[in-house]
């Protein structure tokens, strides 16, 4: 998941149109609710590139699985945004305060071990047995209990109290990104790059 939709965004800044911007975060955030309130436990599965909004909601998600040769980026920083799908939440307590400033400020990508090692990623699968090992994992994993899995779920949920919280908190920050220059010089050079 590349992450939010820039040519959005770019109307939003030019336009001086934060409710644009708005539209896309409670969409972005309802989802990242959504994902706690399901009962099941939700697998995130990685092939590729995983950059802003998709770091965030893989940061979410029960379990976390990628290939080796995934890269990771939380990007935010890079077009002059603050982040939103509670990264700003769930990274401090994953990866600690400092490594959080780090990933959230200097938008360098990082490999599916150094995920792992941040807790975002429960295994790595070489790429050559990808499909092979997460089938395995999968089938492993579909002989627990579903009941009790459930529950434990629920409970873990619950311990995220805050969340909504942040996440209004993270939608505020990014509304007024969209009004000031930042956002507007960040995305108008991610866009550029990406036409070369």
């Amino acid at each position: 998941m590349a992450g939010g939709d820039v040519q959005l965004l770019s109307r939003a800044v030019k336009d001086k149109k934060p409710e644009l911007a708005a539209q896309l975060i409670d969409s972005a955030h309802e989802l990242i609710l959504e994902v706690k309130r399901i009962p099941i436990p939700i697998i995130a599965v990685v092939e590729g590139a995983c950059a802003g909004y998709g770091v965030s909601l893989l940061s979410h998600c029960d379990f976390g699985i990628a290939k080796k040769s995934s890269v990771f980026n939380l990007a935010y920083s890079a077009i002059g945004a603050s982040p939103d799908g509670g990264a700003s939440y769930t990274l401090p307590q994953k990866c600690g305060h400092k490594k959080a400033a780090e990933l959230l400020m200097l938008s360098e990508n990082f490999s599916p071990q150094d995920a792992l090692y941040f807790q975002l990623l429960n295994y790595v699968f070489e790429d050559e047995t990808f499909e092979e090992s997460v089938a395995n994992w999968l089938q492993k994993f579909t002989k627990t209990y579903s009941k009790t899995n459930q529950r434990i779920k629920k409970l873990l949920c619950y311990s995220e109290t805050r969340l909504v919280e942040q996440l209004n908190y993270e939608k505020e920050a990014f509304l007024l990104g969209v009004m000031g220059e930042d956002m507007a010089n960040g995305i108008d050079n991610f866009l550029n790059k990406k036409k070369k």
